[in-house]
């Protein structure tokens, strides 16, 4: 051992050797300070990281209530509003449907509407409704027969399609929701 402290002493003298260990020395002192910085660091990033994880947590009940209390008033909803769309099933044919019920029909959607049925609907559905609607309008407005009249065969076809189009847009909407949490 004392060769490799002589060879050291002769080739680097005493001030390498005095520059070595100070060298060493800071290298050390300044990786423990890097540590105890990043430590630090790492345990502020660490509750950062905790608080938004909560954040999101909590953003996420909430939407979920949202969205849980949506689907249930479209439930609602959409219930009342099938069952205003059977005055004109597909089987069996109803026979007694004149052009004032289907007047009325269109009256009863309206109040649906207003009263708060159409706050809840999505795009998709509206497009449906408003289809449905507009139909009625174009057969009543060219009517040119009495209104106690039985409507014809191809009115009774075309606004019941609508009726479809209506419905299975309301059930896709509800499918495509997220399902009630059973209790």
């Amino acid at each position: 051992m004392s060769e490799i402290v002589q060879t050291i002493l002769t080739t680097f003298g005493v001030v390498g050797i005095v520059i070595a260990l100070l060298i060493i020395v800071v290298f050390f002192i300044g990786s423990r300070a890097f540590e105890s910085w990043l430590k630090r660091y790492e345990a502020r990033f660490e509750r950062a990281e905790n608080r938004l994880e909560e954040q999101f947590r909590s953003a996420l009940t909430v939407n979920t209530q949202i969205d849980l209390d949506l689907r249930q008033r479209r439930v609602n909803d959409y219930t009342a509003l099938w069952k205003i769309t059977r005055l004109l099933p597909l089987y069996p044919k109803a026979t007694d449907v004149t052009y004032a019920r289907l007047k009325q029909m269109s009256e009863t959607l309206r109040d649906w509407y207003f009263d708060g049925g159409g706050l809840f609907m999505t795009r998709a559905a509206k497009d449906s409704y408003f289809a449905l609607q507009q139909t009625i309008k174009l057969i009543l407005d060219q009517l040119s027969q009495d209104m106690t009249d039985i409507i014809s065969d191809k009115d009774y076809m075309d606004v019941r399609d609508k009726c479809s189009a209506l419905r299975t847009a309301l059930t896709q909407e509800l499918i495509v929701t997220k399902p009630l949490p059973e209790d």
